[in-house]
């Protein structure tokens, strides 16, 4: 029986208890996670003394899964088929969270752990179970550090989740290996709160559902954070990083 992965799971195991600890659906989103990231990752094993080893993920069948992490609907691209399909046992339900109903730790499919750092108004650091990852906030998209309200952004989340600990509801995993998820502070929704607070436009693109689009459109009519900006300094932060990239070929 695998306890969990290397770098992601480190927890301790009594030999003479006869089991290892229970395996559960943030140990799974963990895995998955890791999976991604690696083409070959090291897991825990015990030997049949009960001695701790690591071997290959080659070597294993981890959890009863295959490479590849999932979205919040449960499917994912397998990489050896280049086909999509759907484990409904992984999928997250992400509306059934609320305000009077967050998510806690110890809840299935989520992560928890305290913050560690805030790199702009839509990504942070947080340490789970002793390993520092990486996340984004779904469903928003704040202004780019080098962009009007780029600094406010980034004081903004600090303000909701410095020194706190974080349940983070696992959505997907984006092209650079970050962690898309939900963000909670006790009962506070961060990911809605940076968009209620003006500090963050709704990202229709990859929104999975249109929950903040009306939370935005109250900011917006309300003229909070970016939207008391000037028009020509409220740029959507996609059209300015493309923008940017443009820029860049000009240069070469």
């Amino acid at each position: 029986m695998i306890v969990g992965l290397h770098h992601v799971q480190q927890r301790g195991h009594d030999p003479r208890a006869g089991h290892p600890e229970r395996v559960t659906e943030g140990d799974r989103a963990a895995v998955r996670v890791h999976l991604l990231q690696r083409d070959v990752a090291l897991v825990h094993d015990r030997d049949d003394l009960g001695r701790e080893r690591l071997v290959e993920l080659d070597d294993v069948d981890v959890l009863d899964a295959h490479p590849g992490a999932v979205d919040s609907a449960g499917c994912h691209v397998q990489t050896s088929t280049a086909k999509r399909h759907c484990h409904p046992e992984r999928a997250t339900d992400r509306s059934r969270y609320d305000a009077k109903h967050p998510p806690r730790a110890g809840d299935e499919g989520v992560f928890f752990g305290p913050t560690v750092s805030v790199t702009d108004g839509d990504t942070l650091h947080a340490r789970i179970q002793g390993v520092v990852m990486e996340f984004r906030l779904a469903d928003i998209d704040a202004p780019e550090s080098d962009q009007p309200f780029g600094s406010r952004a980034r004081d903004e989340l600090r303000s909701l989740v410095h020194g706190q600990q974080l349940v983070l509801v696992f959505v997907d995993v984006d092209r650079y290996g970050r962690v898309i998820a939900d963000v909670w502070v006790n009962d506070v929704y961060v990911n809605r709160e940076m968009a209620r607070r003006g500090a963050a436009w709704f990202y229709a693109q990859y929104a999975r559902n249109e929950a903040l689009f009306e939370v935005e459109n109250q900011a917006r009519t309300a003229k909070l954070g970016l939207w008391s900006l000037p028009k020509d300094q409220r740029v959507e932060p996609w059209v300015w990083r493309e923008r940017k990239r443009e820029a860049a070929k000009v240069d070469r």
